[in-house]
């Protein structure tokens, strides 16, 4: 666990990547969303009458569960209301860099793969924000893509081609978490900086590979993408 030693309270930190260790002892596919999933909700401590804000929550039915079986109190942000979940009532359709949360309002914190989504200036608000609603003691368990082999030409596509764009997740690589906590103001130490493709020689590695999408055959340089999932739990 890594101290940051700050002006403002600290978080306690710690990160993990995507592996096929966590995956047999999950029981879940090896893939870096299921991964990610499972990894967010054991790094939180769900319970009855507390409140747990899943940022970018999208449709997860692995997390929806976890939910329904824990009695939590559950708040979905995303900019697109997600369809057919079990509770409707659950969605707050708002910008996750701007909540509209009390502060110190929020036991739990949970995100997957949704900061790399985020245009870089609303990375870091978003850990402010992650800061500012959380109680003391209140945990945010995080996952991001990070995705290894892309250009100039595929970052361009990331951001501009509608298959991202239309569904509301443009992505913004490489999301250095890092600097994105320092940005925020705090002195992280500890916390994964600039990932190397050195990593995809790690055999416990799980990833995805992008060349099965159909939609992004015409794409070669997306096509060359594979992506992991890097979690990071924050303590407050």
């Amino acid at each position: 666990m890594a101290r940051f030693s700050t002006q403002k309270p600290t978080f306690d930190a710690s990160y993990a990547v995507s592996n096929r260790t966590d995956c047999s002892r999950y029981g879940c596919a090896e893939m870096p969303w299921h991964w990610a999933s499972h990894w967010v909700l054991e790094h939180v401590n769900l319970r009855p009458d507390t409140v747990t804000v899943d940022l970018g929550a999208g449709n997860n039915p692995i997390v929806e569960a976890a939910f329904v079986k824990s009695g939590t109190k559950p708040v979905l942000v995303d900019l697109i209301a997600p369809t057919g979940l079990i509770n409707p009532q659950w969605i707050l359709t708002a910008d996750m860099s701007q909540l509209p949360l009390a502060g110190e309002s929020v036991d739990c914190v949970i995100s997957i793969s949704a900061l790399e989504h985020l245009p870089p200036n609303k990375q870091g608000d978003t850990i402010n924000e992650i800061w500012r609603i959380l109680k003391p003691g209140g945990v945010a368990a995080l996952t991001f893509g990070h995705l290894f082999h892309v250009n100039g030409e595929a970052k361009n596509l990331l951001r501009t081609l509608p298959f991202f764009v239309d569904r509301g997740c443009p992505v913004f690589p490489p999301l250095d978490i890092f600097d994105v906590v320092n940005g925020s103001g705090f002195e992280a130490s500890d916390l994964p900086g600039p990932i190397s493709d050195d990593l995809l020689a790690w055999p416990d590695l799980v990833v995805e590979e992008w060349g099965g999408y159909e939609q992004l055959l015409p794409y070669p340089s997306l096509c060359a993408i594979s992506h992991c999932e890097i979690g990071v739990q924050l303590v407050k």
